[in-house]
């Protein structure tokens, strides 16, 4: 059974529009987009608007299904007051993921909706959360006050309560230590925990020597390395081999052009020596 929540002045509202009509004119389409959320504690109270006419300011009344008798959430206790708005926003945080998951463009509608004029529209008997009024910020203009800019859902009290409930943890429990090692960081092994420990900041500035380094002998598996005295020994034979090698090919040449007809004598004077004819 529904009943009236409450009474508003629409000189005292200031009515959001979206696409040229508003807010609160698009009700069945937001009752639709509350029930996208299963067991959701959260609604809209249903408003019957009765527009201005001659002296008549108009009025919308709001309207709450259900038994229970809902209270303004400023009636209660400081300290209940704060858990009540937390579990609000719990509800309210569902619901937009659920218009989310849903992958339509009611959040747009949604979050118009959700632009309430302050605490004193929120509306609970302890469990269960209704809105009224919604879809209008306060206004103390006389009239009916229209208003189709863009609004920042953010910026609204609903707004900034669901941005400090989805604040980090630690902007709340600062005392609380939260380890944040990476479980891929590659430890020490246990045998070498303890090795080559120093204070830096005692050696900070400087020079630090590189430690002695020990070279084991190296293994030539039999062959031992050629010592001084060869390697000369070796280079002579070379030297001697290279020259006796280039006489042979010398006089080779020499015997053949004999037969030629050369002058060997003049040849020799070229070598130091006359050879024979």
């Amino acid at each position: 059974m529904a009943y009236i929540l409450l009474r508003s002045n629409l000189d005292e509202l200031v009515l959001l529009e979206f696409r040229g009509r508003p807010v609160i004119l698009n009700y069945e389409a937001i009752a639709g987009i509350t029930g996208l959320s299963e067991q959701l504690r959260f609604g809209f109270a249903e408003p019957l608007v009765c527009w201005p006419r001659e002296n008549n300011p108009g009025e919308i009344s709001w309207y709450a299904e259900g038994e229970s008798q809902f209270r303004q959430i400023t009636l209660f206790p400081a300290e209940e007051r704060e858990a009540l708005l937390r579990d609000l926003a719990t509800e309210i945080i569902r619901l937009r993921q659920s218009v989310l998951m849903a992958g339509t463009s009611d959040i747009q509608l949604l979050d118009f909706a959700l632009i309430i004029p302050g605490a004193e529209a929120i509306f609970t008997d302890g469990d269960r959360f209704v809105l009224a009024p919604w879809g209008a910020m306060a206004g103390r203009e006389k009239g009916l006050k229209l208003s189709d800019r863009a609004v920042d859902f953010g910026k609204s009290f609903l707004g900034q309560l669901l941005k400090q409930e989805t604040s980090p943890v630690m902007d709340r429990h600062e005392s609380v230590k939260i380890d944040k090692s990476d479980p891929f960081e590659v430890t020490e092994p246990p045998a070498s925990r303890g090795v080559f420990k120093q204070d830096i900041s005692s050696v900070a500035g400087q020079e630090m020597p590189f430690p002695e380094v020990s070279v084991a002998a190296v293994s030539y598996d039999g062959q031992l390395p050629m010592s001084g005295a060869s390697s000369v020994v070796l280079h002579i034979l070379v030297f001697i081999s290279f020259f006796l090698l280039t006489l042979w090919a010398a006089l080779t040449v020499i015997g053949r052009s004999h037969g030629f007809g050369v002058d060997f004598p003049v040849i020799g004077r070229y070598f130091g020596a006359g050879l024979p004819s």
